[in-house]
Formats: structure tokens, C-alpha cells, sequence
């Protein structure tokens, strides 16, 4: 049987980005028309962390009966991408702002629990023209303020992954304009052994080909493993034409992210009172509706 786990990054519906005063990216504006220097990475700017995007972080974690933290750090995570102007994403990797809790799904009362959310950036937007053989780089999301909510490995089936994916909030949600993006881990098993070999599938920025990709690349392990053949760990990604995955790069070439704490942001401190404060201007939310009407 499949185990699946998601890795879901949620664009927070906040007005401003996450560490400057531009405008949040919005699908409509022309290229390059929501950027402050600081998200081109302009030498001498420096982040200034948005309280909103705090905020909305901390009711997804509660909403989903997770444990904020009273402390949590940011992280610098390396790696050149021309849409990255800084060379780094700011990142939570060591120490997330909340960790636990879960999701109860509706479909099939199935409940996937959460390792840990934290906030991240978003990087910009690169598009290839075929034509011209010309990548442009659009930086209206660089900066954009992100939540990366990382399940436990407690799905089982593609469907579970949709209702997941689908139950997500603090975002609008959008997939197809890449406000809401998923990695999924798969790996195959017989009932009531180990885990199999986990193999990732990177960006998927549609529910139903992020089931397609799952039931492929299930199919693909069950096949390998009847032939005898050992699955190796890699990172892939998935053909929407062909409805199969390839590989992006195996275990052995996986990128040093050289992770560091970042000097121009201090510990994120959030202290009872203003947790609390959150909590009770919570709404009711829908297994509690639903609960009382069904009552």
C-alpha cells in the first residue's frame, strides 16, 4: 500500500510581503510592478518582519490544534536560481514557529497528523518563451509570504492526499497561479511492513494531477519492487502530458542548502497573551459547525 506525505506551501492572504512594505503578488498586475529593493535584493536593504503574516500564521496553527511556539528563529537556505535574487530563501528549518496537531478528513474520517509549519519566503516567477529561447524573470512574488505546512506520512491513498490538499485556508487556494504548490513523498509497502523507499515529486500545482502523480508514481514502485528490483531514493518530477514522473535528481545529488541562522532577523517571540488574544477572535470552524448541526 502507498504512504504518502505532503509538504503543501500555502501563499498567507496577507496585504503586504512577508519582509517588506510591497504590495503581495497579485495574478493581474503587469511583471515587476510589486518589487521593493529589498526583494530585489538591493545591497544594504534589510527585512522587517510583516505582523500580519504572523498572525495569520499562528491561526492556521491553531486551527489545525497545533503548537505555536513561544519562540521560533529564521533560517537562510542557499542555492542560486535566477529567480532568488538574494541567493537565499529566508526559512524556518530549525526551528518552526508550531509543530503537531492535525487534520480530521471528511471523506473518510482518516486523520493526517502535522509535523511542523513555519514561515517562509516565496521566490520569483521564471518563464521560459521557446520561441525567442529566452527565460524572463518576474519578481511580483519574490518575498511573497509563505506557510509550509509538512504532514506526518499518514496518507494512504490519492484521494486522501486531494481532501488534504483541498482543506488548506489561510491561502486563496489557487494552484493553477501558483498561490498554493505541493510536494508529495511516496513510498509502497506491504501491509504491516517498513516503509518502502521514499521517493519525492516536486511542485505540483494541481490536485488532480498531483493524484495522478501519485497513483503513477505508486504503480511505478509496485513495479519495480515485483520485478525484484530495489526503488531508489530521488527527487522527480511529473510529465502532465504523459501522466509519468522522471527523475530530477538522485539522493547523491541533492543540493547543500547550507543552512544558517540569519543574522538580520532576531527570534520570533510570541508570548501567551497575545496567542490567546488570537484564539478567542478565532470563527467556529467547520468540524465545529458541523458537528453542532449535526447534534
Amino acid at each position: 500500500m502507498p504512504t504518502l506525505l505532503a509538504s503543501v506551501h500555502a501563499q498567507i492572504k496577507s496585504r503586504a510581503k512577508l519582509f517588506s512594505d510591497s504590495w503581495a503578488s497579485d495574478y493581474s498586475v503587469p511583471p515587476n510592478t510589486r518589487v521593493s529593493p529589498y526583494d530585489a535584493a538591493f545591497p544594504g536593504t534589510l527585512p522587517r518582519l510583516n505582523p500580519q503574516c504572523v498572525e495569520l500564521g499562528v491561526r492556521t496553527a491553531l486551527a489545525l490544534d497545533a503548537n505555536v511556539h513561544r519562540q521560533s528563529a529564521f533560517d537562510r537556505k542557499h542555492y542560486f536560481y535566477a529567480d532568488l535574487p538574494s541567493g537565499y530563501q529566508i526559512t524556518q528549518h530549525y526551528a518552526p514557529f508550531a509543530t503537531g496537531g492535525g487534520l480530521k478528513l471528511d471523506n473518510d474520517n482518516a486523520f493526517v497528523g502535522i509535523k511542523q509549519i513555519q514561515l517562509e519566503q516565496d521566490t520569483g516567477k521564471s518563464t521560459f518563451d521557446p520561441l525567442q529561447g529566452l527565460s524572463s524573470i518576474d519578481l511580483n512574488r519574490a518575498g511573497t509570504g509563505l506557510m509550509e505546512i509538512v504532514s506526518e506520512p499518514d496518507m494512504r491513498s490519492p484521494e486522501e492526499a486531494g481532501a488534504y490538499v483541498h482543506s488548506k485556508g489561510a491561502s486563496d487556494g489557487n494552484m493553477e497561479q501558483g498561490s498554493l504548490r505541493c510536494d508529495v513523498n511516496v513510498s509502497v509497502n506491504r501491509k504491516g511492513a517498513r516503509l518502502g523507499t521514499r521517493c519525492e515529486i516536486k511542485n505540483l500545482n494541481s490536485v488532480k494531477f498531483m493524484m495522478v502523480a501519485i497513483t503513477a508514481e505508486a504503480y511505478r514502485h509496485i513495479e519495480m519492487l515485483e520485478r525484484g528490483e530495489v526503488v531508489p531514493q530521488e527527487t522527480r518530477g511529473f510529465n502532465e502530458a504523459s501522466a509519468e514522473t522522471y527523475t530530477l535528481r538522485s539522493k547523491e545529488d541533492a543540493p547543500d542548502y547550507r543552512y544558517m541562522p540569519d543574522p538580520n532577523l532576531p527570534p520570533l517571540l510570541l508570548d501567551e497573551a497575545y496567542i490567546d488574544t488570537i484564539r478567542r477572535t478565532m470563527p467556529e470552524l467547520p468540524p465545529a459547525t458541523r458537528a453542532r448541526l449535526i447534534a
